[in-house]
């Protein structure tokens, strides 16, 4: 199934996004993103978390780009912080 497939899209895009962050101020929005990228043929990339009302960008590096790897980062985030402040 393609990534473009009008089903999967639907209520997903950004202008999905940006409509709902302007009827919804008070919500706190959280950016999640992960960059590919490394020299030569690295299989890292990077996870990054951009919380939008102070403007701060949180990034960490993954050996690889797998869901695997993303929930490492998530349960580090939950044992350092606690679960009350991770949420």
């Amino acid at each position: 199934v393609s990534l473009a497939a009008k089903e999967f899209r639907i209520g997903r895009t950004y202008e999905d996004f940006q409509k709902f962050i302007q009827e919804n101020p008070d919500i706190p929005v959280i950016e999640l993103d992960t960059v590919e990228g490394g020299r030569d043929n690295s299989t890292q990339a990077f996870l990054t978390l951009f919380f939008r009302n102070c403007s701060l960008m949180l990034i960490f590096v993954l050996q690889e780009k797998s869901q695997d790897q993303v929930i490492k980062v998530f349960d580090y985030l939950t044992e350092k912080l606690g679960i009350k402040v991770f949420q």
